[in-house]
């Protein structure tokens, strides 16, 4: 990919955002808003899809058909409390913006997954930073938003959906996770230190989250509609990382998991 912008890449997120290409599309966009869409390296080489420059300060991404109807969004989640929502024009070959919201605090977590209330779409909580209520967008624009007050009295716990596809830690610390399902709050338990990030994946037979803390220690955690009424999840496995590990990713291959951690910050 031709380097246009000297500015870091703040956010990746991948899918069939134009709905032209053979394979999913690599999104990669930068701190100072310059959005490049290419197709995968071949040859070494990656063939590129569009660029577009939207708007700056972008600090999470995720590609996903919010709406069911067969064409695929892009959600950005920004530093100043923003969310926004893009579509492909194809007449225009440009992406359009959809939807804008606003929440009260500064987000310290989020979770895109499917609507708990209506089974239909998607939708995002946004945990507030130093505030103990989260904020539920809708992504059909349509819905209302909500904000709720779970059980749990701290402040620095990420909220999640039972069918989540992405989670997010907007450079802050969490000290749990805490899963909504049927409208009961599960526990991720969390034995080691505060968590600096967090990652998801859907296998067919259970949910994976697996969690990176401030010690470098991996905890892996699996749920389904067996364990999950359980009051407090355990991590089903741990090991170490790499020193000064601070992101963790994770995709799947088959039923494989794979993970894989870096550090942005040094």
């Amino acid at each position: 990919m031709d380097q246009k912008t000297s500015a870091p890449v703040t956010a990746l997120a991948s899918g069939a955002l134009t709905g032209t290409s053979s394979g999913p599309e690599v999104i990669a966009i930068s701190a100072d808003g310059l959005l490049q869409c290419v197709l995968p390296p071949v040859n070494n080489a990656a063939i590129q899809v569009f660029s577009q420059t939207i708007q700056s300060n972008i600090a999470a991404a995720y590609v996903m058909d919010v709406d069911r109807d067969g064409q695929q969004e892009l959600i950005v989640i920004m530093t100043d409390r923003v969310v926004r929502s893009f579509r492909w024009n194809q007449s225009e070959s440009r992406l359009q913006p959809v939807n804008k919201w606003e929440v009260p605090n500064q987000i310290s977590a989020l979770s895109i997954g499917e609507s708990i209330s209506t089974l239909r779409g998607a939708e995002t909580w946004l945990s507030q930073l130093g505030a103990r209520f989260y904020v539920c967008l809708p992504f059909s624009g349509k819905d209302a938003v909500t904000v709720t007050y779970p059980d749990t009295k701290e402040h620095t716990v990420m909220m999640m959906p039972y069918r989540s596809h992405f989670i997010h830690i907007m450079g802050t610390l969490i000290s749990n996770i805490v899963i909504i399902a049927n409208q009961k709050e599960r526990v991720l338990m969390n034995p080691g230190w505060d968590v600096v990030s967090a990652t998801t994946v859907r296998l067919s037979s259970f949910n994976v989250v697996a969690t990176l803390d401030l010690s470098g220690l991996v905890l892996i955690y699996g749920y389904n509609e067996r364990n999950i009424k359980d009051t407090e999840i355990a991590p089903l496995l741990r090991f170490r990382s790499m020193p000064n590990s601070d992101k963790l990713s994770a995709s799947v291959s088959g039923e494989h998991l794979l993970l894989g951690w870096y550090f942005v910050n040094t």
